[in-house]
């Protein structure tokens, strides 16, 4: 079964190859790493999905060969940009001075290499590749393609023997996929099916509405709530800029109550426990959770606010008993201090605007508004979920954003240039 989907996802990537689609063929390296990690486990290929994943940024490098010029300057034209630059250097410059410090200095010098290999490469990446329309659209419409593909590796490959609908955290024992991965996984999922679902007029139309449901199945199944709130928020945002930015305020209802219905019968059939850790936030005050935030503050006053703890600083601080703050924010704040503060601070705000910039924008194809609707999801997980490390995907679609951004601002100027400009 396993040398079935890796024959699958070949012919995948050689037909985007031959079609032209290095936007569809960097969604699969960025977005679904795990999956074909999995795929190439399980067909005998163990440890080759870092040399696989190198592999197809190559071939989307030489298959836009003539526009990496370009690609190069924008590396360097955005904000944003320029403080991940900064942080990433931060990084690296205060590890040299922490990790004689350190109790394990393999773990630091593994958790930086990985920093530079899983987030810090397909940032750029992305910048220096999805740089035109045609890439951007063909990267959005890929997504419910391998989605497809996941839905099959979950439930044909990995099956779902061993997952205790109950117990969240027996999915990654089944499966080697964690709750957290796969709300993202699923959220994705589920953002991208429910924009086609809604520009589309084609028959299409039923296969779009199974993607939702057996992504809300995943999504409930994880009972990962900052990727369940945050679902909800970007669809709620697609749906009001999609619907009653159209005067369909009618259609909006109908559609909201549409995945109401859905997520009852969900609900009611299989007796998800997401609903109990939303109740539990009455208990806050006795998580971890809630420690993490003045133990982050802490931490990050005690070094005098502007050197931070280094990377993995947090576990060391707390004797190893948490791994990380759970927090973007806080995280960037304790292990690399002011310098990373100011970088997630204004990361967060740059991006918030220029998401709703794109959403706002009528000039731009509704499919990639699926990319904001997308990052807000990720950034609900990402400041309750994870670590920097972990967090990759984030980091790659605000490489998304700004290249969506960017792009469409390019156009909207070039557009009206040429109405000012006086006929001959």
């Amino acid at each position: 079964m396993g040398l079935l989907f890796l024959l699958l996802m070949l012919v995948a990537i050689f037909f985007f190859v031959f079609s032209k689609k290095s936007g569809a063929i960097l969604a699969l390296a960025v977005l679904f790493p795990e999956m074909s990690g999995i795929i190439l486990n399980r067909a005998g290929l163990e440890g080759l999905n870092m040399l696989f994943r190198y592999s197809l940024y190559i071939v989307v490098f030489v298959m836009n060969i003539d526009v990496l010029k370009y690609g190069i300057k924008r590396l360097w034209g955005d904000l944003t940009s320029l403080l991940f630059y900064a942080v990433i250097i931060t990084m690296v410059v205060l590890n040299l001075f922490i990790v004689g410090r350190a109790r394990y200095d393999t773990d630091v010098a593994d958790f930086q290499m990985n920093v530079l290999l899983r987030v810090f490469v397909p940032y750029v990446v992305v910048l220096m590749t999805l740089i035109n329309k045609k890439n951007i659209m063909d990267f959005c419409k890929s997504i419910p393609v391998w989605g497809i593909m996941f839905f099959g590796v979950f439930f044909l490959l990995i099956g779902m023997g061993g997952i205790v609908i109950e117990d969240r955290m027996t999915i990654e024992e089944a499966t080697g996929i964690g709750p957290i991965e796969l709300s993202r996984f699923a959220g994705l999922i589920i953002i991208a099916n429910t924009v086609f679902l809604i520009e589309s007029k084609s028959r299409l139309q039923p296969f779009y509405v199974a993607m939702i449901f057996i992504g809300l199945f995943l999504l409930f199944l994880s009972s990962q709530r900052g990727s369940i709130l945050g679902v909800g928020a970007a669809i709620l945002v697609v749906l009001y800029y999609f619907l009653a930015k159209r005067g369909r305020p009618g259609t909006l209802v109908i559609a909201l109550g549409f995945l109401f219905v859905i997520s009852l019968v969900l609900m009611e059939q299989f007796h998800f426990n997401f609903l109990s850790r939303f109740v539990e936030l009455e208990d806050i005050e006795e998580s971890n959770r809630f420690f993490d935030y003045g133990f982050s503050w802490t931490a990050f006053s005690k070094n005098h606010y502007f050197w931070g703890l280094g990377s993995m600083g947090y576990y060391y601080y707390m004797d190893e008993m948490r791994a990380y703050p759970h927090n973007f924010v806080l995280e960037q704040m304790v292990e690399y201090g002011i310098v990373g503060l100011v970088f997630a601070v204004c990361l967060l705000i740059q991006c918030v605007r220029r998401s709703f910039r794109i959403l706002r924008n009528y000039q731009c194809p509704d499919s990639i508004k699926m990319v904001p609707a997308m990052w807000i999801m990720m950034l609900a997980s990402v400041l309750v979920s994870g670590s920097f490390l972990t967090n990759a995907n984030f980091m790659v679609l605000t490489a998304v954003l700004l290249s969506a951004n960017v792009y469409y601002n390019d156009g909207t100027q070039r557009k009206r240039t040429r109405l000012r400009k006086r006929p001959q």
